[in-house]
C-alpha cells in the first residue's frame, strides 16, 4: 500500500472528533457488557452495542495507523517498537489484573498457562481457536488488531517478493476469521487517504462523498427484497459449516460476523464526512474541555481491557440494587473512571519501553 501523497495530521477539530468517536466506542462496549442481566436489570441487554463499538475501533485503528505512518518519516523498526510498546504497556498490566481478579473470584483453571501464552502471542484467535483468558473475553479483538498491524507493516515497509511471501505466510498463520475482518480495518486506512485528498476543498469533498453513498443506499433499499432472498438462500449452505465448527469448538464464523461491516462501513463514511465538515472549524487544543476529552479518549485502551474484570469484581463485592437506575449508573461511572485513570501509569511504562522518560 503506497503512502498517501502529502499526508498531514488532522486539524484540532478533526482530532477532537476522533477522540469523541474513540470515547463513544469504548463507552458503548462497557455499557453493552454491563447491561447483562447478571449485572443490571435497569436496561435491556445490549451486546450489540459492544459489538458495534469494536467495529468502530477497527475503522479508527486503521485510520490512525495510516495517519502516523504517512504524516511523518518512519521506518520498520520504529513502527514495530511503537506498536509493541503501545500494546504490551497496556496488555501486561491488564493481564495481571485479570488473573488477580480471577484468583479473587476463584475462577482460575488448570488451562491457565496455554491461555496466557496464546493471548500474549495474539494467536488465541488464529483459525477460530477463540482461547479466552478466563472471563476477559474482550482480548479477542486485540488478537485481530495486532495481526492487522502486522499485515499493514509488511505491506507498507516490505519490498518485492519478500513482501508477498511474508503476507502469504501471515495469512496462513491467522486463518479465515482474521482475514475476513481485515478489509474493515483497511477501510479506515482508505478513509484517511480520502480525507487527505478531499480536505483542501471540504465542502466539495462532502458532496463528492455523499452523492455516491446516497445512490448506493437507494439501490440497496430498492433491492432489499432481493437481498433478503439471497441471504435466505445462502443461510442453509453456511449452516452446516457453522454447526461443524461450533461442535468442534472452532469459531470460524462467530467473530467474523457481517454485523461488523453493517455498522463499520456506515461509520467509516460518516467519519469521513464529519472530518470534512469540521475541517474549517478552529478550536483551542488547550481548552480545558478539549484536554479533558483527550485525556478520557487516551484512557480508552486501558478501559477496554480492564472493564470486564472490574465489572465482575464490582458485581461480586459491592452491594447494589440491579434494578436501581441511579445505583447502576453510579457503579458503571465508577468503572469507567477507574479504567481511564489506569492509563497514565501504563503510558509511563510505554515511554520506558521506548527508551524515553516522561
Amino acid at each position: 500500500m503506497p503512502p498517501a501523497s502529502q499526508a498531514s495530521p488532522v486539524t484540532a477539530s478533526g482530532s477532537l472528533l476522533l477522540d469523541l468517536a474513540r470515547l463513544g466506542a469504548a463507552l458503548a462496549v462497557v455499557f453493552g457488557h454491563f447491561s447483562q442481566p447478571e449485572y443490571s436489570t435497569v436496561w435491556h441487554y445490549h451486546l450489540d452495542y459492544a459489538l458495534n463499538g469494536v467495529g468502530v475501533f477497527f475503522v479508527l485503528s486503521g485510520f490512525v495507523i495510516r495517519l502516523i505512518t504517512t504524516a511523518r518519516a518512519t521506518d520498520a523498526r520504529s513502527y514495530a517498537l511503537d506498536r509493541v510498546s503501545r500494546i504490551y504497556s497496556v496488555l501486561l498490566p491488564c493481564l495481571l489484573f485479570t488473573l488477580l481478579a480471577s484468583a479473587i473470584l476463584r475462577h482460575l483453571t488448570p488451562a491457565l498457562l496455554p491461555q496466557i501464552l496464546a493471548n500474549l502471542t495474539f494467536t488465541a484467535q488464529c483459525w477460530g481457536l477463540d482461547i479466552f483468558l478466563h472471563d476477559n473475553g474482550v482480548l479477542w479483538s486485540l488478537c485481530y488488531e495486532c495481526f492487522f498491524y502486522l499485515f499493514y507493516g509488511i505491506a507498507f515497509f516490505g519490498r518485492g517478493w519478500h513482501r508477498i511471501a511474508a503476507l502469504l505466510v501471515t495469512a496462513l498463520v491467522v486463518g479465515p476469521p482474521i482475514l475476513i475482518m481485515l478489509p474493515l480495518w483497511l477501510l479506515g486506512c482508505l478513509i484517511h487517504d480520502l480525507y487527505q485528498k478531499l480536505r483542501p476543498r471540504p465542502l466539495a469533498g462532502i458532496l463528492r462523498t455523499a452523492a455516491p453513498v446516497l445512490l448506493l443506499a437507494a439501490a440497496a433499499f430498492a433491492a432489499r427484497h432481493a437481498l433478503r432472498t439471497l441471504a435466505h438462500a445462502i443461510k442453509p449452505l453456511v449452516r452446516p459449516l457453522f454447526d461443524f465448527t461450533r461442535s468442534h469448538d472452532i469459531h470460524l464464523l462467530q467473530r467474523a460476523s457481517p454485523r461488523f461491516y453493517l455498522f463499520g462501513i456506515p461509520t467509516a463514511i460518516a467519519l469521513l464526512i464529519l472530518l470534512l465538515a469540521v475541517e474549517k472549524i478552529r478550536i483551542d487544543r488547550n481548552h480545558p474541555a478539549v484536554r479533558t476529552i483527550r485525556f478520557a479518549a487516551n484512557g480508552t485502551f486501558a478501559l477496554y481491557l480492564l472493564h470486564v474484570p472490574l465489572i465482575l469484581l464490582a458485581a461480586a463485592f459491592i452491594p447494589y440494587s440491579h434494578a436501581n437506575p441511579l445505583q447502576a449508573l453510579a457503579l458503571l461511572s465508577a468503572i469507567v473512571v477507574l479504567g481511564i485513570a489506569a492509563q497514565p501509569p501504563m503510558d509511563s511504562l510505554k515511554d520506558r519501553m521506548r527508551g524515553r522518560t516522561r
